[in-house]
């Protein structure tokens, strides 16, 4: 299972951080004010975090600069791969398809695996080769790298993380998950 506190959420996601108390001091007016409109707040984050994060990213990761770098790192995967980052697929065109048995892409945003998914269906890439070649062996589960009680220890020979340790809040934890689902001798390949 994960390592230690706090513990993961039926979802396989850290529980979110209890909110804060108001402090003294602070002004209650001006809290007042916000409160009726808190629900406009949390549909403008719901809708940016659906819809302009996820596609501002994939734009941004599908730049040669990118591509370049993961060319040197996931070819070299094989067997058993989990890829930590998945977002919307970018990896999938560099990986060397014969030496991959199964492919399992763990992201937090269900947005980013829909384009994965959209990619993986209708080849969005220009080299749609890697459609074929990778069918039936991708398995995207949403969930967060830091707590993967989903996936059985020692069940991968290979561990891809690309782009996203930056965006992982506790690096540690997820790298230690890591290496909990990794067999004895495999190795990880970091972008």
């Amino acid at each position: 299972m994960c390592s230690s506190s706090p513990p993961c959420s039926a979802r396989g996601q850290p529980p979110a951080p209890a909110p804060s108390p108001s402090k003294p001091g602070s002004s209650p007016s001006a809290v007042g004010f916000w409160t009726p409109f808190s629900w406009v707040s949390r549909w403008v984050q719901s809708q940016y975090e659906l819809r302009v994060l996820p596609t501002v990213v994939d734009r941004v990761c599908g730049r040669e600069v990118f591509t370049r770098k993961r060319l040197k790192v996931v070819p070299q995967a094989f067997g058993r791969v989990l890829e930590v980052g998945f977002g919307s697929g970018h990896n999938l065109p560099a990986y060397d398809w014969p030496r991959v048995a199964a492919l399992v892409g763990v992201d937090p945003s269900a947005a980013s695996l829909a384009i994965a998914r959209r990619r993986l269906d209708e080849g969005l890439e220009a080299a749609e080769s890697f459609v074929k070649a990778a069918k039936g062996k991708v398995e995207l589960v949403e969930g967060s790298a830091e707590c993967m009680p989903m996936l059985a220890d020692q069940s991968f020979d290979c561990v891809v993380v690309g782009f996203s340790l930056c965006t992982i809040p506790d690096v540690r934890r997820a790298l230690q998950e890591c290496r909990r689902v990794l067999k004895d001798g495999s190795e990880g390949g970091l972008l």
